[in-house]
Order: structure tokens, then C-alpha cells, then sequence
């Protein structure tokens, strides 16, 4: 009776073992197929993304590249600053850029900004601008370089009128230079209109 007993629990503990490397086999399936699930949506998730940057990259104009002089539209100042492009980063989908006047300066532009060029604070030219403001815009490359020329030009005679002084200054000097050569003339007049000495008698 003692050894049919022992018999019976053996083959109690044999069919328990089966059980197990079943349970464990289907475990091990399950985990390989998550895996597998896991490993497919991590690859979905990256082309997507990757499209998704592709996209947006397809919103940013093409003179957005690393070292390419444009405009700063300040709001607070009001006025049109000359930066660098220095960074564009697909990834973060961001331009970075810094102040010709200050390099310690810098700003960011996120690429949905350029979805807007009217709204945006990146511009390429001032005359760009303007066009596309009155509805005139045009995407000629021509056109374009040509913009640039002027804008450049525009920024040189303000640099030299900036290095002349202001126009207050300048238009003293010119009124005390008239005034000196009017009183010379006048005097060489005068002069001139003084009567010799009388022949004597």
C-alpha cells in the first residue's frame, strides 16, 4: 500500500512538472510576442516621429540654414535686428539664433513659427516682408538675393551715418563753416571796396 502510494504521488509530481514547463512555455510565448508587440510599436513610434519631423522641417524656408544672415523682428523695440542662424535642430524642431550686436544674445524659433511668415519673427528681408504684408509676395530667388543687397546696403549707410555723428552735429558744423567763409568774403569785399590812398596834390 506504501509503495502504490509513493507511485501515485510520483506520477502526481511528474504531471505537476508538465503543467509547469507548459504554463512556463505559453509565459515565455507571451513575453517574446509583448516583445515582439513592444519592439513594433517602438519602430511605428520612431517613423512617426520621423515624419512628423520631416514635415515640420518642410514648413522652414530654405534659407534657414546654419550662418545665414536674416532679420529679428522685435517686438518690445520695434525694430528689425540683424542675427546669425547659428543651430537648427530637426529634432527639437527649433532654430537658434544670435544678435550681431550682442553674440552673448540669443533667441529660438520653434519651426511651426514659419508656418505664419507674417507672424513669424524670423524674417529673411525687410522687403520680403513688406510684399507679403501687402499681399505682392514674390519667391523668385532673384528676387530674393536682390532683397538681401539692399538690406545690406541699407545697413552699411546707417553704419556710416552712425560713425559721421548725428545730423544735429553735422549741420553745426556746416552752418559754423558757412559763416566763417560769409564773414572772410565780406571782409575780402570790403577790402576790395575800401578807396586807395589820394595822389598827392
Amino acid at each position: 500500500a506504501t509503495g502504490t502510494t509513493l507511485e501515485m504521488l510520483y506520477n502526481h509530481v511528474l504531471t505537476l512538472v508538465e503543467e509547469y514547463r507548459s504554463i512556463l512555455a505559453v509565459v515565455q510565448m507571451n513575453a517574446a510576442a509583448d516583445e515582439q508587440t513592444k519592439q513594433a510599436a517602438e519602430e511605428d513610434g520612431k517613423r512617426k516621429r520621423a515624419l512628423a519631423d520631416e514635415q515640420a522641417w518642410l514648413e522652414v524656408p530654405g534659407w534657414v540654414i546654419e550662418g545665414k544672415r536674416c532679420y529679428w523682428v522685435s517686438k518690445v523695440q520695434k525694430k528689425w535686428l540683424r542675427v546669425n542662424v547659428k543651430k537648427v535642430c530637426k529634432q527639437r524642431r527649433q532654430v537658434l539664433v544670435t544678435f550681431e550686436s550682442d553674440a552673448k544674445a540669443r533667441k529660438v524659433v520653434k519651426f511651426e513659427a514659419f508656418k505664419d511668415m507674417a507672424t513669424c519673427p524670423l524674417q529673411r528681408s525687410k522687403r520680403r516682408a513688406k510684399r507679403r504684408k501687402a499681399g505682392k509676395d514674390t519667391a523668385g530667388e532673384a528676387q530674393d538675393a536682390d532683397d538681401e543687397a539692399r538690406d545690406d546696403l541699407e545697413e552699411e549707410l546707417r553704419g556710416m551715418i552712425a560713425d559721421l555723428g548725428p545730423e544735429d552735429v553735422l549741420a553745426d558744423s556746416s552752418d559754423s563753416d558757412s559763416d566763417g567763409s560769409s564773414s572772410t568774403r565780406s571782409t575780402a569785399s570790403a577790402s576790395d571796396a575800401a578807396p586807395g590812398p589820394r595822389a598827392a596834390a
